[in-house]
């Protein structure tokens, strides 16, 4: 019996994907993780060139890549 594994996305990369979203709604704030605006609670400041991110109904802080936290910045607005 042969079972085939059902995909849920067919895109491979997180790079992919992120070019199908519409940036000024959605953000990539780090290798793992995008983000999109209307679901930020709170941003606070982590360390250096760090920002950690607070999402809606979310317990746990996402953050930023220090190579992204400036232009996070300017896309958020901040």
């Amino acid at each position: 019996m042969i079972i085939k594994k059902k995909k849920l996305l067919s895109e491979r990369t997180l790079k992919e994907i992120e070019e199908q979203l519409n940036p000024l709604d959605f953000y990539r704030i780090n290798r793992a993780e995008l983000i999109h605006k209307y679901y930020i609670e709170k941003i606070e400041h982590y360390d250096k060139n760090t920002l950690a991110i607070k999402l809606k109904d979310c317990k746990n802080y996402l953050k930023t890549s220090q190579s992204q936290t400036a232009a996070f910045r300017e896309w958020v607005g901040k």
